[in-house]
């Protein structure tokens, strides 16, 4: 029986055997990190309506340079639940080990959500089913309670 998170606007299962650290939310940000049980996280951030996809897929990539400057990053885009995720694909060394980061921004059911993804490079091929599963319980639950 897989997990659930339950507040407004972050809605949806992961697995059980992950966990869960529930940001404190300030007015405009909300976010929740689900942790696999290896380096693997995912972070999903709710802002308002107003704040620019673009803008914050930008300064996510710039927080991930600011701790790994050697970081490659590509950008990228996706669909999601029918809608287009701007945003990048970064690889960085840590250590003796390459990690791998993708992060996602769209606007949906009235805010502006950023996904992060991220874990050691092996690790993310072998869980990225899971984060886009994750993603994809999000984007259900939102569009169950829709209004735009």
């Amino acid at each position: 029986m897989p997990a659930r998170c339950d507040r407004p606007g972050l809605s949806f299962q992961y697995p059980e055997n992950w966990s869960i650290e529930e940001d404190d939310p300030s007015p405009e940000i909300e976010s929740v990190t689900v942790q696999s049980p290896g380096s693997g996280f995912l972070t999903i951030s709710r802002h308002t309506r107003a704040a620019d996809p673009n803008q914050l897929a930008d300064a996510a990539v710039k927080a991930v340079r600011d701790e790994y400057p050697t970081a490659e990053t590509h950008r990228a885009s996706q669909l999601l639940a029918g809608r287009d995720a701007v945003g990048y694909d970064v690889h960085f060394d840590c250590l003796d080990l390459m990690g791998l980061a993708k992060v996602r921004s769209l606007r949906f059911a009235g805010a502006t959500y950023v996904i992060f993804a991220q874990a050691e490079d092996r690790e993310f091929d072998a869980i990225e089913p899971v984060f886009m599963a994750i993603t994809i319980s999000l984007l259900n639950e939102l569009t169950a309670g829709a209004v735009e």
